[in-house]
């Protein structure tokens, strides 16, 4: 007789057993680990689960709960679950439906679902989709981003060559840096100025993330001068690397200040991982074709971040 697959509750005495289970999935990345997820519990209640099969853990399903309605992760930007080589297909739709019947338990009647991108699969791990499918799961938000794999890049458009031209000839200098507070200012004053937004984290939250995941969460800058004149702040995990926050003040897009951090990104820093640019869609869901040309024109081509919708009333 096989062992049957159960869904439990997330216990903050399982927190050693997640972490090792994150790092070892086939979909990773480090801000599925608790020290990440939990720094922002009072803004996301959790909600996550452990799937076992028998008593040993095979998968982590990240989620946050509002009302009825539970999202693999509300504080994240996408979710699903992380799993070992152990959670077949067969496998996945069992644990969808144990999920599925605990969350039903607790009075949960919608079950919003964030995939991992392919991007940072470290091995096929797309099991979860076919059990969505197979549950009568609708997709009901794409989301486009844009990345670069090693090898791939079909080379940088003819206004990326100018604006990179324009950052050398000036003498503008790119480093690693470690002035977050400094950067984080001048993301906030670009957020408002041309969407009249602000970051998700605030400096102090970006210090402390910072400081925790120091090998993951790097932050590149040009200057002039001494000059901060824009930015990139990365989130790298074991396949890839992601622009979290990009920022430029006026002199610094003049000067094509990001365009140079994004060379150094693209030919030194990241040259054999995946370097994603992140989503290029404004609130309301449509797509920005401005900031998209200008990410495909460091060679990036088009990848999806998918959302989907599963009522268990």
């Amino acid at each position: 007789m096989s062992a049957r697959l159960t869904a439990e509750p997330y216990h903050p005495r399982q927190r050693d057993e997640w972490d090792e289970l994150v790092s070892v999935a086939r979909a990773r990345h480090f801000f599925f680990e608790r020290g990440y997820m939990d720094y922002h519990a009072d803004r996301f209640a959790d909600s996550s689960y452990v799937v076992r099969l028998g008593g040993r853990a095979i998968a982590a399903f990240p989620a946050s709960v509002r009302g009825t309605e539970v999202v693999s992760h509300g504080g994240l930007t996408f979710g699903g679950f992380l799993s070992t080589p152990h959670l077949t297909v067969a496998r996945a739709i069992s644990a969808l439906e144990a999920v599925s019947e605990a969350l039903r338990s607790v009075g949960i009647s919608r079950l919003i679902w964030k995939p991992v991108p392919h991007i940072y699969h470290v091995a096929p791990a797309e099991e979860e989709l076919y059990a969505l499918h197979g549950a009568g799961a609708v997709l009901i938000k794409r989301e486009v981003s844009a990345a670069v794999l090693p090898g791939t890049s079909p080379g940088y458009a003819a206004e990326r060559r100018r604006a990179l031209a324009r950052a050398r000839s000036a003498g503008v200098v790119v480093a690693e840096d470690d002035h977050i507070a400094d950067y984080m200012a001048l993301l906030s004053v670009v957020l408002r100025d041309r969407h009249g937004a602000d970051p998700v984290h605030t400096a102090a939250e970006m210090r402390v993330l910072a400081n925790r995941f120091s090998d993951n969460i790097r932050l590149f800058t040009a200057r002039l001068d001494g000059e901060m004149l824009a930015g990139v702040l990365v989130y790298e995990t074991f396949r890839a690397a992601h622009a979290q926050y990009i920022a430029a003040g006026p002199r610094g897009q003049e000067l094509g200040a990001n365009d140079i951090v994004f060379d150094h990104l693209l030919a030194d820093v990241y040259r054999d991982k995946c370097f994603d640019f992140g989503i290029s869609n404004e609130r309301s869901g449509e797509l920005n074709p401005g900031l998209m040309r200008n990410k495909e024109g460091f060679g990036a081509r088009a990848i999806v971040h998918d959302r989907y919708l599963l009522e268990l009333g």
